[in-house]
């Protein structure tokens, strides 16, 4: 039987933890840009004014 190495066991650890962390990330974007386009919509006055300054 074949001995694992503890670089092994930290980077098949490491895997495990953050194979779907993009997955994560790209649910995160999606939400802020729902509450950008949101509160754009609130506020569309404010977007004016910044712009023009």
């Amino acid at each position: 039987m074949k001995r694992t190495s503890p670089l092994q066991k930290y980077a098949a650890q490491f895997g495990y933890e953050h194979k779907n962390m993009n997955n994560h990330f790209s649910g995160v974007k999606k939400h802020a840009d729902e509450l950008s386009k949101l509160l754009d919509g609130m506020f569309p006055k404010d977007k004016k004014d910044k712009e023009k300054s």
